[in-house]
């Protein structure tokens, strides 16, 4: 299998949990594996660096974060398991991020095969590969597991030449909020994928979310309102992850989706 090129991007929010974020995720990849960070302005200097001396990033470009507290108040039907101001704010990180990488790779010859959009709170477990098969373009790949409502959201990994696709990602959003449509992270990101006309691939890759002791989990009220053909939706998402999975969910009982936090 050829040697590819990975970028793995951090956006947003800059935290440092473990080094094993990071010497777990190379040890994952069969290729060369950078890093860049593309975090708020507001993120303090000392904690870039921080991070700078474990993952080396190529660049760092920080990024400007807007307000969205008048866009939030016109959700009409939120995922009382989520936070719609910070479900706007990651997907902002991401659209920015695929832009700066774009800005920074268009000049030079050598580009990433794949872009890897990644975390520095997540723990991966286990020592199994999070890129085995080559994608093919308007291909996608995610971790089979944490799909809630839509899909996994937290890891992917896409070819550099499709990071376009998410440019308009925004524009998205904006219309489902204007439509109505259920407000849930991963549900917004598979119906983005739906309508881009994006294959999703999955892997096994396992892994669990870092958080600090005394850490707060918002209480998931599993009556969300939403429009009919979205509760639908929802409930086939969640049928087919368990019949894709039909022998672990059903036969050995290993349910995926339970014990994703792991507290430190």
């Amino acid at each position: 299998m050829k040697k590819f090129f990975f970028l793995s991007f951090i956006s947003g929010n800059l935290s440092f949990y473990s080094i094993d974020n990071f010497k777990k995720l190379e040890k994952s990849i069969n290729g060369k594996l950078n890093f860049c960070f593309i975090p708020w302005k507001n993120n303090s200097q000392q904690k870039i660096n921080h991070l700078k001396k474990i993952y080396k990033p190529i660049f760092v470009k920080k990024i400007r974060q807007p307000k969205f507290e008048s866009i939030t108040k016109k959700i009409k039907f939120p995922d009382h398991a989520g936070n719609p101001i910070g479900t706007l704010y990651m997907w902002e990180s991401i659209r920015q991020s695929f832009k700066q990488i774009f800005n920074y790779y268009k000049h030079r010859k050598i580009k990433p095969d794949y872009v890897i959009r990644y975390r520095s709170d997540i723990l991966p477990r286990g020592n199994l590969s999070l890129f085995k098969k080559r994608l093919h373009k308007n291909e996608i790949l995610v971790p089979d597991r944490f799909h809630w409502n839509g899909i996994n959201d937290q890891i992917f990994v896409i070819k550099y030449k499709d990071i376009k696709l998410f440019f308009d990602i925004d524009k998205f959003i904006r219309k489902f909020i204007e439509n109505n449509r259920f407000f849930s992270s991963e549900y917004i990101f598979q119906q983005f994928l739906k309508s881009k006309k994006i294959q999703i691939r999955y892997s096994d890759f396992d892994y669990q979310i870092l958080r600090h002791r005394g850490f707060q989990k918002l209480s998931k009220n599993i009556n969300s309102d939403m429009k009919i053909f979205d509760k639908i939706n929802v409930k086939l998402n969640k049928l087919s992850y368990k019949f894709r999975n039909f022998k672990k969910y059903y036969i050995h009982k290993k349910y995926l989706n339970k014990n994703q936090h792991k507290y430190i």
